[in-house]
């Protein structure tokens, strides 16, 4: 019951050289998959090794050069998707969240990025822990223990990101190109648009000088899950390089009752350097409706980012309507499309 072909919006690219395809899929972790979290499904729908044959026939059809998945489990990581990517063609680095797993060894999630491996070779990686980034933080701010405390209470959730350098294979007599990729999965309580936009800022921060070095700038595409849709303040900052100071993000928040730790730099601080764009909003003139489909929720909440100056987004593939989304079921995972999520796709071009 695979999903049928994505169509495609935009310019062909094939037979163009200097083409790079991305895909970008929360697949859904098992630990997640309850048939509490989703009445709608079947069971057997529902169970990791049905959902995981569709999981894999989707990346190998969608045909991507760098594939970033969003809650791949470490144990499904390591024993099924891994070794069949591998026969695919991929290479990957997995780096879990800051936490133990639940229960049985390999039961805790995290980011999962893979590359074709006729195309390019793992040059650089960095695992990015907002924890570490939050303790760090904590400790130069000189607070007092109730205010520490309470400043890691908002912000410790144990979200991950990865950071590589992908090296091509180049023609005789040329140099190699060098890509960076980031891959993120940001905190999806709604309840918590402050943390979303803090691990946003430093994430982009992070970014930066990851690819802008001393004698060499390297292009990028930011891929991920980032729990915060259009009208978001991580979206308004990763769009537009800051945040209005009157963005509703920015409201001070309460939480079990009293005033939260204010997280957050000034308004005029909330700010980045880097040229980036959304590849659906670029081709479609907006982002689609929605890229999580389920019962209680409909929303945006996946983006591919791409460096502006050094590369153009030729064509994305749409996420499908909502008919063919739910010939098999009423909200997603189904037993056609085995996440709450789809597969975004993206090609870029190279700019000269």
């Amino acid at each position: 019951l695979a999903p049928p072909p994505r169509s495609w919006l935009g310019e062909s690219t094939e037979g163009a050289h200097d083409v790079l395809r991305v895909a970008s899929y929360n697949v859904l972790a098992e630990i997640y998959a309850t048939a509490h979290a989703y009445p709608s499904c079947e069971r057997w729908a529902l169970d990791w090794t049905y959902r995981m044959k569709i999981v894999i026939s989707e990346i190998v059809d969608a045909d991507a050069d760098v594939v970033c998945l969003q809650e791949a489990q470490r144990d499904h990581f390591e024993q099924m998707l891994e070794p069949a990517l591998k026969h695919a063609g991929y290479e990957a680095l997995f780096t879990q969240k800051s936490r133990e797993a639940m229960g049985a060894a390999g039961k805790v999630d995290g980011c999962a990025t893979f590359w074709k491996t006729t195309k390019y070779r793992l040059a650089e990686q960095r695992a990015l822990s907002y924890n570490d980034l939050a303790y760090a933080e904590a400790q130069a701010a000189n607070l007092s223990e109730r205010d520490e405390h309470a400043y890691l209470t908002r912000l410790v959730k144990d979200n991950v990101a990865q950071l590589l350098v992908l090296e091509d294979y180049p023609a005789p007599g040329h140099r190699s190109r060098r890509l960076a990729v980031a891959n993120t999965h940001l905190y999806s309580h709604k309840d918590f648009p402050d943390t979303k936009l803090w691990q946003s800022l430093v994430l982009a921060r992070a970014l930066d000088s990851f690819c802008n070095r001393q004698r060499e700038q390297l292009p990028f595409v930011l891929a991920g899950d980032f729990n915060s849709g259009p009208d978001s303040s991580v979206y308004e900052l990763l769009a537009t390089q800051g945040v209005s100071r009157s963005h509703p993000d920015l409201a001070p928040r309460t939480q079990n009752g009293y005033a939260a730790a204010n997280v957050l730099p000034d308004a005029r601080q909330i700010t980045h350097r880097l040229p980036l764009a959304s590849a659906y909003a670029a081709i479609m003139g907006v982002e689609p409706d929605f890229t999580n489909y389920t019962l209680g929720f409909r929303g945006t909440l996946d983006y591919i980012w791409f460096d502006q100056s050094a590369l153009r987004c030729a064509a994305v593939a749409p996420v499908p309507p909502v008919d063919q989304l739910t010939r098999a079921g009423p909200a997603l995972p189904n037993p056609q499309y085995p996440s709450d999520h789809v597969v975004l796709v993206a090609d870029f071009i190279f700019l000269p």
